[in-house]
């Protein structure tokens, strides 16, 4: 999405969510207490994990998946209250506009509106996670440790729960994440049944793009 398609209270909204965890908390535990019941009884199948380096074609990979009506994924109308798709899906919904699909700031052709799919789950991770994150790199992390897996799950769960209110044959997850680079080893051991898909490019083609960029 680009910049001017923020206006001022999308902007304030942002701020509010992203520069503090206590907003992103709260309504975490207003989604528990009113769709707890929903959450735990959602039916799963086998996640799908797409990671690799930058540039090395994840989103088209996503935006593919995205189109199997198994799948759920985030989308750009989750943001700001990601950890929530479920009660921010309801109370977004009252303010939601409609918006035509146009080239991305990348400049790499692929067209995206609010409702095109995108990866926000980078931010369990880092709530999860802090210490993991250094100003130039992100530390490999070999297992989850079972407070954060069920905080996965519960993630999983609800944007499932999310995308099930005009699908309800999604019951796939599927992240796009180029951190997960990192995680490879802990993913897979937390979900043996999940597929992982890394995309690989021409290194060359790679980073050519990475300096466009």
């Amino acid at each position: 999405m680009a910049l001017e398609d923020y206006n001022w209270a999308d902007r304030m909204v942002h701020r509010i969510a992203f520069r503090a965890r206590a907003p992103q908390h709260i309504l975490m535990d207003m989604e528990d207490r009113r769709f707890g019941d929903r959450l735990a009884s959602q039916r799963m199948g086998a996640p799908i994990f797409v990671t690799a380096l930058p540039r090395a074609g994840t989103t088209l990979m996503l935006e593919v998946l995205s189109c199997h009506p198994d799948t759920a994924t985030h989308t750009y109308r989750d943001m700001p209250f990601v950890l929530s798709p479920v009660i921010w899906q309801q109370l977004s919904g009252k303010f939601q506009v409609r918006q035509d699909a146009k080239e991305r700031s990348h400049g790499d052709g692929m067209l995206v509106s609010a409702d095109s799919p995108e990866a926000f789950e980078e931010v369990l991770w880092q709530h999860g996670y802090p210490q993991d994150f250094h100003s130039d790199c992100i530390r490999l992390r070999e297992r989850l440790d079972p407070k954060f897996l069920s905080s996965l799950q519960r993630h999983m769960r609800a944007i499932c729960v999310a995308r099930g209110m005009s699908n309800a044959t999604a019951t796939r997850y599927v992240s796009k994440n180029n951190a997960n680079i990192a995680r490879l080893d802990a993913l897979a051991q937390a979900f043996p049944d999940a597929s992982l898909i890394i995309p690989l490019r021409h290194p060359i083609d790679q980073a050519r793009s990475l300096l466009r960029q």
